[in-house]
Parts: structure tokens; sequence; C-alpha cells
């Protein structure tokens, strides 16, 4: 799969979490619950057939390509489903509060491990496992560390585990990876771009400035971020994340949007992350000059 497809399937896949989100919202009978769960369980077999309703071919055009993406991408896919379940469920206790005719026979949470397609069965966890790969670089401590193009590998993807008081940045080459995690980072600086994905994985303490189509914070604390992301949507994913500043990229004149597993609403501010609308001087200086 190219970055143009990844791309897609992220773009559609959000399109479709939003729609459901929003029938959610207004839901108001046990009919439009029993519709919108099934509609829910069938978006992996929408989303990620490989032959499209819109009559586009992805992979082999058989099956599904689910096995193409990176594990933190399942990972996001699977989450985002299990939200969207999360909150019907939440609308369903709702609507019967005071009623005794309706109750879901099954009280137990649809499973995500197995998600049956016309063509075959997605065992996310039996894919994840096999796709766990061993890092690009770890113990990195105290030092500058540039990301290159691995020599006598067709790795795509970038993993570097173990990043403390340290920089990290790209290469003059120009070489750009399909996707990047980076995992325990803590009082680093970080500059990264990718053709696709960026996952950062736990941390502290740290000035993250990124380019990517995607970008996912987990378990990120005290740090203050600066994301471009190449796509209309200009959105980032947080999950167990607090203390967390969020800056504009010089090069897009507008925050990015967040989506915050742990506070999915937001009609009221959210607590774990916050816009930086200060003027600090020395700070946006030492955001320019970092990795001059």
């Amino acid at each position: 799969m190219s970055s143009g497809d990844f791309q897609k399937i992220y773009s559609e896949f959000n399109v479709r979490k939003n729609e459901i989100q929003k029938k959610i919202d207004q839901v108001t009978t046990a009919s439009e619950i029993k519709d919108l769960k099934m509609e829910i369980n069938q978006l992996p077999a929408e989303i990620f057939s490989c032959n499209r309703d819109d009559g586009e071919v992805i992979g082999n055009g058989s099956g599904n390509f689910i096995s193409s993406l990176p594990a933190y991408d399942q990972k996001y896919y699977t989450n985002t489903i299990d939200q969207l379940f999360n909150l019907l469920e939440s609308k369903s206790k709702d609507l019967n509060k005071g009623k005794k005719k309706f109750s879901f026979k099954n009280k137990n949470k649809v499973p995500f491990a197995k998600i049956e397609t016309s063509d075959s069965t997605i065992d996310f966890k039996a894919i994840n496992e096999e796709q766990k790969q061993e890092p690009t670089a770890e113990n990195i401590i105290g030092i500058e560390y540039t990301i290159a193009k691995p020599i006598n590998s067709s790795t795509a993807h970038i993993f570097l585990n173990n990043i403390q008081s340290s920089i990290i940045k790209m290469d003059n080459t120009g070489y750009i990876p399909d996707s990047i995690h980076l995992s325990n980072i803590h009082n680093s600086k970080i500059n990264i771009k990718s053709n696709t994905s960026i996952f950062i994985d736990c941390g502290s303490d740290n000035l993250i400035v990124t380019e990517s189509y995607q970008l996912r914070l987990h378990n990120l604390q005290q740090s203050i971020i600066v994301p471009r992301i190449l796509n209309e949507a200009n959105r980032i994913v947080i999950e167990n994340c607090n203390g967390i500043k969020i800056y504009k990229n010089n090069d897009v004149d507008k925050f990015v949007e967040v989506d915050d597993f742990n506070f999915p609403t937001k009609s009221v501010k959210n607590p774990n992350f916050e816009y930086a609308e200060d003027t600090n001087e020395e700070l946006k200086n030492e955001i320019i000059k970092s990795f001059h």
C-alpha cells in the first residue's frame, strides 16, 4: 500500500466515525441503537476490504488489507471502534433510565479481537503479535541521533526505544520513513517527519516537533508538541496524556484538532492538554533554534 492509500483509509475511517458519533448523539429509540450497533460492527469490513465499494482495488484484490497496516495503526482503529461502542452503550443506559421493557440481551461488549467479514476473519491480536518489530535503535542517552535510511534493510518503519536527554532529528539527505514509533522518551528534543504515521508512546518533559499525516500520543506527560498534519482534517489523537501544551506549527496558522480517548467530549475544556496562546518569545526561539 502506498502512503496515499494509508491516508485515504484514515480519512474515510474518520469521516465514518464522525458520522456515527453524530447518530449516537441524536439517537432516541431502541431500534436506532440496534441499527447503530450493527453499523459499528460492520465498519471494519466496510473500510478494510480490498475490493472497495467505489470499484478501487487495494493490495492483491482479495480478502482484506489489514495485515498491511502497522500494529499501532490497527490499535488506533480498534480503539476507536471500542470507543464508539462505549458511547452507544452509555447512550443506551441514558435512554433506559426508568424503562423496564428494553435491554440488550447481550450486556457484554462486542469483542474486537475478531471481526467477521465476507472474505475472512480479521484477528487483530494475532496480527499485532506478528508485526512486533525489534527497535531500529535503543538506549539513546545524552546524544544527538539522526534518523537515516536503514542499511541493508527494506523496512520503511523506524522504531526508537528508550531516549533520554537526547536530540532526535532527520538526516540531511531528504529521507523520510513511512512511519515512526518512539517509545520511552524523557527530557529530549524531537524533530521528525513521516510519510504516514508517527506514534509516540510513554514519555515526559519533551519538546516534540512533527510532520506527518497522522500523529498519536500515548502516555505522554508534561511535553510541548508542535505538530504539522499534512491533511485537511488537521487532527491528532491522544490517550492517557496530561500536561500537554500544543503550539501552532510555523507553516500552519491554526491549531490542530485533538481527539482524546480519555475525554471525548468537546463541550467543556479538556484538562489533559492546552493550546499555547502565550507569546513566550524565549520558548518560541528555543523551538525554532532547537534543530539548527
